[in-house]
């Protein structure tokens, strides 16, 4: 009937006559529920399931293991417990099915599927399921005498005749159960296979732990895999050690994050982005020998909304101003697009434009890197570099590599998004100061261009660097922390 300051509201029940007041928040209580409807009260109390549904439930199309939340004629209350539930069989009579909610793995309950021309159950809307490699699954019935297969998530042991899902190439297989939570959108904590076993990917305790607290009780990244059904991972709140995945068939390890459809964990990317962009290529910015590789072992994701703000600004002018001017540009040739969309994606960003932007790598310092994250890329700490001074970012993880610097053997490169616009390249080799004065001019006097590229790459054979003079063309995105790997190391 009407709330006050206080976080209290009267209330009249259509039950009664009387009215009194509730706690809406006074004190951190909360008296009362949203029961306007059912949509409105699940999204907003119990995590969406209305938007999560497919197509009604009939009792044809009720295959045992399918994920389903209620349906249109729902009259059955909470006895869902607003969640979603499993069809274990058919119901008592034609037109009905058995249903095990996963708020009460305890008890069956019958819903219908048809019966009487209702239907109480709705499919939870599916999701395309791939293996780590992203290769599509297919459907696979085993047949006797092929051997023994397991699911490479839950560990289950399939029988002749089980159904099944399976990546060939990979040699990957789900089982029944596995495959259908997954198409439902939901984690599948599972074991870490070696089909599973991808440098980069973030993994926990296994069924067959028998380590003590080797992993210091938390999360680490993979960073090497061994030929006999071993591999090292490295733990956030521990060191480095070897563990079983499929050896004397034991399994240490389980996945920590989701590996199903396109939502590949950043880790993973950002691995799979040093190992593509990495060169035996040195300068001499490089102090000591080049490393064979760089082994991921954490990403911190930045998100300041204030500064997405002046950057998407910073574009828009900049895409205004220059139309579809941008002649040939470099920022859709860059070595770091092969992972590009897909990290933005997860970082929740818009898209990248493909002529205007890219990822790129800037290598740093621990101590430097709460500067950047805290106050962004001050223009003030510039150095007068080859192309005069501004903020210089590399394509090539080795470029990048040789500007970090370690401590206690960990380095880091903050990855951001670059607005590069139209780029003015430059190929020479040698540059007097007041050449490299001009191309900075180049960009903030005459505003013929946006930014630079030098591009070493073509007159020596390294690396192409690239360079902004406004902090608002540079958004960091995310801080990756690694090691150095070099002469098996």
């Amino acid at each position: 009937l009407n709330r006050d300051d206080q976080g209290w509201v009267s209330v009249k029940w259509d039950g009664s006559r009387e009215t009194n007041s509730y706690r809406v928040g006074q004190e951190g209580a909360y008296d009362l529920l949203v029961a306007s409807s059912y949509e409105h009260l699940v999204e907003t109390l119990y995590g969406g399931q209305a938007s999560a549904a497919g197509g009604k439930v009939t009792a044809a199309e009720a295959t045992p293991g399918t994920r389903v939340v209620r349906g249109p004629d729902w009259t059955c209350g909470l006895q869902d417990g607003a969640g979603r539930g499993t069809i274990k069989g058919p119901g008592p009579t034609d037109g009905w099915v058995k249903v095990k909610w996963d708020n009460n793995p305890r008890e069956c309950f019958s819903y219908r599927a048809g019966g009487d021309g209702n239907y109480d159950l709705a499919f939870v809307a599916a999701q395309a399921v791939s293996c780590p490699a992203h290769h599509d699954l297919v459907p696979f019935a085993k047949a006797p005498g092929e051997g023994s297969n397991t699911c490479d998530q839950c560990g289950k042991e399939l029988a002749n005749g089980d159904q099944m899902y399976r990546c060939s190439p990979c040699d990957y297989d789900l089982c029944l159960d596995c495959h259908h939570r997954a198409a439902a959108g939901e984690d599948v904590g599972s074991r870490l296979s070696a089909a599973v076993a991808l440098p980069g990917v973030r993994v926990c305790r296994g069924p067959d732990w028998h380590w003590d607290d080797q992993d210091g009780g938390g999360e680490g990244v993979l960073i090497g895999l061994d030929s006999d059904g071993w591999v090292e991972v490295n733990w956030e709140k521990a060191g480095t050690n070897k563990y079983r995945v499929g050896q004397s068939g034991k399994y240490d390890l389980a996945l920590a994050q989701r590996f199903f459809g396109d939502q590949v964990c950043s880790e993973a990317l950002l691995q799979r982005m040093f190992d593509g962009t990495k060169k035996r290529k040195s300068t001499i910015d490089r102090s000591g020998e080049v490393p064979d590789a760089f082994a991921v072992l954490r990403v911190d994701q930045v998100e300041n909304p204030s500064w997405h703000e002046s950057y998407m600004t910073r574009k828009r002018q900049v895409l205004r101003s220059r139309g579809r001017g941008f002649g040939s540009s470099p920022s859709s040739s860059v070595l770091t697009k092969i992972v590009a969309d897909q990290l933005i994606t997860n970082a929740g960003q818009d898209a990248l434009s493909t002529d205007a932007e890219a990822m790129l790598l800037h290598g740093t310092s621990p101590s430097s890197v709460a500067g950047i994250v805290s106050s962004r890329f001050d223009p003030d700490r510039c150095k007068f570099g080859l192309a005069g001074k501004g903020f210089y970012f590399a394509e090539s993880v080795t470029k990048a590599d040789e500007y970090a610097r370690a401590s206690n053997g960990v380095c880091c490169i903050v990855v951001c998004r670059v607005l590069l616009g139209r780029v003015n390249v430059c190929g020479d080799m040698l540059l007097t100061r007041d050449q490299r004065q001009g191309l900075e001019d180049s960009v903030r006097k005459e505003s013929a261009y946006d930014s630079v590229m030098m591009d070493r790459e073509r007159c020596r054979g390294t690396f192409r660097e690239f360079v902004v003079y406004h902090n608002a063309q540079c958004l960091p995105v995310f801080v990756v922390w690694y090691r150095r790997r070099t002469g098996g190391s």
